[in-house]
Order: C-alpha cells, then structure tokens, then sequence
C-alpha cells in the first residue's frame, strides 16, 4: 500500500483520540493481523501491543475458542434482541455466571454495548432508583478528578479529561469533583500516608456534606483510575471512602471497565481494593474485546427500584437493540471458561509482579518522575515542562523499535494481555527502557510531533 493510498483511508476515517489533521496529512498504520501478544502491520512490522488494543484484547489476538463461539453460535442464531419476553441461551448463561463471579452481592444483570453506555445505564439506573424511593431530589454525582468514565453524553460528563468532556460541552450532570488518590500529585509536605488517606476522606465528606447528602445520588470510582495516568490508591483509602459513603447514603458505583477481568491481578479491581460496590460496570476485558459488549451489575437494592418501577409504569423503557446480543453473549462465556481453563488471572499476577519488578530500572533514566500500577497496569511518569511532549516523543521511539505503548498526559501506559509471558515481558520492558533512554531530555519541546 502507498503512502498516498494510507493518507486517502485516513481521509476518510475519523480516528479516535488524536489530531485528525496530523492523520489526514500522515496517514494511519494499518493493523491487518495478529497472534498472542503481537499485532503486524500492512507493511509487514511486527508489534508486541503492550496496551491490549485499547485496553481490551485480555487473551491476545489469536484465541481459536473465541473464534469458534462466535461462528458456532453465527450459525446457529447469528442474531436477536432481549426485548419484551424474549431472550437467547448465551444471554441467560452469561447474566447467571456474571451474577456468580461480580463484585459485591450482584442480583441482575442489564447488557449494553460498551463501557461508555454502561455508565450512561448506571446514571439512569441511579435516578430510577431514588424516583422510586421518593427522593428525586437526589440528582448530583461526585466523580475524581482526572477521571475518565466514557464518551457518551452522561459518561462523558462524569469524564474530566479536557478534550473529551469539556470541549464538547458536556455539562448535562451536576458533578462535583474530589482529587484523584495520588500522594505524588496532591500529597502535602511531610504529610504520612494515613494523614494523606484521611485527607482525601475528610474531602469527600466535606463535598458531600456542602451538596447536601439529600441530593447526592451517587459516586464513580475506578478502582485504578486508567486514561487518568494509571493512579494506584494508597493502603486504607477505599477503605475510608466507603465509610464516608455509606454514612450519608451515597451509592458507589465501581468503574471496572478496565480494572474488571484480572487486570489488577484479582478478578475485579474490587477484589484488589477491597472495595464492596452497590453496582459494577463492566466492558473491555467481558469479551477480550474480540466483540463490543459491556454489563451493568446491580444489586438487590437496585433490583427491588426495577421491579418496583416496572411494576408502576407497566414496562422497564431501557435497552439497546444489541445489547444482549447472542454472538457476543457466547464469546463472553468462553472467555469466562478460558480465565479459569487458562488460569489467566495468576498469570496476570505473576507477570505483573515481573513487569513491576524490572520497570523500577526506568527510576534511574533521567527525565522519569514515577513508575507505578498493580497487576498487568502500570504507567511511567515522566518529569518537567515538557513532560506530555516526551510522552509522545517515547510513543513514537517504541513504535519504531516494535513495541505499541500509549500516551497519556504525562505517563506513558501499559496493560498489555493478561496471556503475556516471562519472556514476552522481558522483551516488553527492554523495548520500553530504550525508548525512554532514546527520548530522555533531548530535543525542543516545540518540536515534537504527538502520536497515536
């Protein structure tokens, strides 16, 4: 393919989260295969893709089974709805078995198609929930700083990443915002981390307490907060947030999209965190990403809202048309059997302690501020002005020596597939600390080209 051809596709395509213009001048590299943890190229490079597809492809890119399932199940129904009184196999199996393995005390499952409208459910669901406990006063939600929770409209204004949110106006919640969980960031001079921990509490109490917990209708949390720059929270915070939460009657929701799946080393970020969510949304890892699908997990209180809602208004009027779809419904089961066939969950635990392990060499590089995550997620911060400039600058080095990371703010990210192993790692890593060790303070910062 000629340059000339790449440019016309991206022409013609909007890409997400870049400079279109860059794009449309440049072109886009064309993705055409992949197996394991690689990915190669139309020009024939070959990648180890340390960030999953986009946080997604859990099992890697050659999953035979997954295959199977969706042909399978194409062949026997390739398609249908879960509206009015109908549903398929794959669709009632899946509810069950996420009900069985959810965070929390899971009672019913609502389907959708992507992290992003799983949140948009969660801010409905919450509003559903108070109507129907004749507190529709409760209309506020509070969301951290820096946090990203989807592009629609709802989960986009929960959002707080710049360019995603507010450049689009979105401002159809009322969010009050409490600081992200980092000592690095927002820490105090001298201040222990238990000082920090009770800070950040005393915080969310004092918002809650100035909004007024009679109009709070809920909090978003990530448990690892992701496109945010891969933010860890210290010892004992979750801890002191659901105290503070639960004493003013302030329902969690756990974002899991990209924590859920045994990125952090445990089934669920919850597990990690010892968090107890009133609800889960789930998406990404649900199907390895090798189809759109994502899960809204309530609980009993929430379950008690719809029954009791559907049983005023005579429907329950929510849904998407492929939402429950019986194709992904089966890729989604099989990818449940192959974290407990493959054991990818302790593999997940292992190779990150491996990857953590060997990043703490990027420490003495100049130029590194911070080295920090948990499981198969880990970000590297990097100091000075010009930081988020050498973010990109690092991108673009790893591309060329074979190696796919991503860029945000200040932090280069890695979540690479949970099936990953010792070597595959090493060699992950290595291609990273050249990278950075390439990149380090060198060059203008005026002149660096962003990448994807």
């Amino acid at each position: 393919m000629t340059a000339d051809e790449l440019v016309r596709r991206a022409t013609a395509l909007v890409n997400n989260f870049t400079d279109l213009n860059r794009v449309a001048a440049e072109g886009v590299r064309e993705i055409v295969s992949g197996r394991g943890v690689f990915v190669r190229d139309a020009a024939g490079g070959e990648f180890l893709d340390a960030v999953s597809g986009l946080w997604s492809a859990s099992l890697g890119f050659s999953q035979e089974a997954l295959v199977e399932a969706a042909t399978e199940q194409l062949a026997r129904l390739p398609s249908y709805h879960i509206a009015a009184d109908k549903a398929t196999s794959p669709v009632l199996e899946l509810c069950e078995r996420l009900a069985q393995v959810g965070p929390g005390q899971v009672t019913r499952v609502l389907l959708t198609n992507s992290g992003s409208e799983a949140n948009d459910t969660q801010i409905k669901l919450l509003n559903y929930l108070w109507r129907w406990r004749g507190e529709s006063g409760r209309t506020r939600f509070i969301a951290r700083a820096g946090a990203f929770h989807g592009s629609t409209l709802g989960a986009g204004s929960l959002s707080d990443l710049g360019a995603s949110g507010h450049a689009f106006g979105l401002t159809l919640l009322d969010v009050a915002r409490v600081s992200a969980p980092c000592r690095l960031w927002n820490g105090l001079p001298g201040e222990t981390e238990p000082e920090y921990v009770a800070r950040l509490a005393a915080e969310l109490e004092q918002t809650i307490l100035q909004l007024g917990p009679e109009t709070v209708a809920g909090i978003f949390l990530e448990p690892v907060m992701g496109a945010g720059g891969i933010v860890v929270p210290p010892p004992g915070y979750y801890a002191a947030v659901q105290d503070v939460t639960r004493r003013h009657g302030v329902r969690l929701i756990a974002d899991e999209v990209i924590c859920g799946y045994g990125r952090t080393g445990r089934m669920w970020g919850c597990d990690t965190f010892g968090i107890t969510p009133d609800s889960t949304s789930c998406a990404k890892g649900i199907t390895s990403g090798y189809l759109p699908l994502g899960a809204v997990l309530v609980d009993s209180e929430m379950d008690e809202a719809l029954l009791g809602q559907s049983r005023r208004l005579g429907t329950f009027a929510h849904g998407f048309t492929t939402g429950g779809h019986p194709v992904t419904a089966a890729i989604a089961l099989r990818t449940l059997d192959l974290f407990e066939e493959q054991k990818i969950v302790g593999n997940a635990a292992a190779m990150g302690a491996l990857l953590h392990r060997e990043l703490e060499q990027a420490l003495q590089l100049p130029g590194v501020r911070d080295v920090r995550g948990i499981g198969l997620l880990a970000g590297v911060e990097l100091a000075g002005e010009d930081a988020q400039a050498r973010v990109q600058r690092v991108v673009t080095a790893a591309a060329s020596a074979g190696l796919i990371v991503r860029g945000l703010g200040k932090t280069v990210c890695l979540c690479p597939p949970l099936i990953i192993n010792e070597e595959e790692v090493m060699l992950l890593v290595g291609l990273l600390l050249q990278a950075l060790t390439t990149v380090a303070f060198s060059g203008s910062a005026a002149a660096l080209r962003p990448d994807v």
